[in-house]
């Protein structure tokens, strides 16, 4: 059984890889590590992942060219991210992350992150979720035998709070089959390079709820070449902004779709809510029970990944409950985010937390 952590003390990494081998922490994901980190964590026997964003406009934040576009085409941001099509910053991330990947001995992976499109609740606004139909996004719906137009004038209808009608149906299907077309190219590169670059890096991805993941197009069909899904069950997320998480998410659905919203979420979420008034979502959010549903879901339909394994929120009055959940669904492993922000997993009595 995996117990990971995303995160760790950049500033006393020898003692921090001391506390988390206590809780029975078996990996550390993270952005970067320092050469005293390698060597902290190696010696407690805690893998190491690399994660990077997969199409964060970074440096370029300035470049509206690069932006997601809107029915109407304008240029939206999402989760600080660009176009999912523009292939300079998604190569250009890629190589970095590679190129950082070979300078860690030892390390067992990658992760990415923001491998998909716009969801509802990015802190830049909810409306950008109604992207990408940026010239290169219309080409390519149109060379997947799509009609790009007639798909662009049904998501307008349904930007309009939810204006869509049932005849719409298909061609929302056919938006949602571009995302996840586009996602599973995307992951379906990642995984080649990796696995190209060392054939004993596992390729793993965080991604959406399975209740969420159809709507960005992380469905598992799209993720089907990574070795490790991380699904991100963040139940009850407390702050102000929240994308990923499930009570900020499907709160920010129903208030961006009204009353239209019931019947579109039953046409293509796979899981029912419990509810559907947004602010008793944020305010409550979701059970641990929901939590271990949505990881079934995943157990069962994410046949060719080797590990499932959810990350759950760290800050969270119900964080065992939560991970027992997980791990009674059937996963492989569970994750938890972030360090620093909330309670870390309980010291392990001698056997506990190994991995098997």
């Amino acid at each position: 059984m995996q117990h990971f952590i995303y995160g760790y003390d950049e500033k006393n990494p020898v003692a921090c890889a001391r506390d988390l081998k206590k809780r029975g922490i078996t990996a550390v994901v993270d952005g970067s590590f320092s050469p005293e980190a390698v060597q902290a964590f190696q010696a407690e026997g805690i893998e190491l992942y690399l994660c990077y964003v997969a199409h964060s406009l970074g440096e370029k934040k300035a470049d509206t060219a690069r932006y997601a576009k809107n029915t109407a085409g304008e240029g939206k941001i999402w989760f600080s991210s660009s176009c999912p099509l523009d292939a300079e910053i998604a190569g250009a991330h890629l190589e970095k992350i590679l190129s950082a990947a070979r300078s860690i001995p030892g390390l067992k992976g990658i992760f990415v992150d923001g491998a998909r499109f716009a969801s509802f609740a990015s802190p830049e606004g909810f409306d950008s979720f109604f992207t990408c139909f940026c010239p290169r996004c219309m080409a390519a719906m149109e060379e997947m035998g799509l009609d790009a137009q007639a798909i662009r004038e049904a998501v307008s209808r349904l930007a309009e709070k939810g204006a869509w009608q049932e005849k719409d149906l298909p061609l929302l299907k056919d938006w949602l089959l571009y995302r996840e077309k586009t996602v599973q190219k995307y992951m379906d590169a990642f995984a080649r390079k990796v696995h190209a670059e060392n054939p004993r890096w596992k390729a793993g991805a965080f991604i959406f709820a399975p209740s969420l993941s159809p709507f960005v197009g992380q469905t598992f069909f799209a993720c089907r070449s990574l070795d490790i899904l991380s699904p991100m069950l963040y139940r009850a997320y407390p702050h102000k902004e929240g994308p990923a998480c499930l009570n900020h998410e499907w709160a920010a659905f129903y208030k961006l779709l009204s009353e239209k919203a019931a019947p579109f979420r039953k046409a293509f979420s796979a899981l029912d809510l419990p509810g559907e008034s947004p602010e008793e979502l944020l305010e409550k959010g979701f059970s641990p029970l929901f939590v271990g549903e949505e990881t079934a879901y995943a157990r069962k339909h994410a046949e060719k990944a080797q590990w499932i394994s959810p990350i759950i929120q760290s800050e969270d009055p119900m964080q065992q409950e939560t991970a027992r959940c997980v791990i009674s669904a059937g996963a492989d492993g569970v994750g938890y985010f972030v360090y620093g922000m909330g309670d870390l997993p309980p010291y392990r009595k001698a056997g506990e937390g190994e991995q098997h």
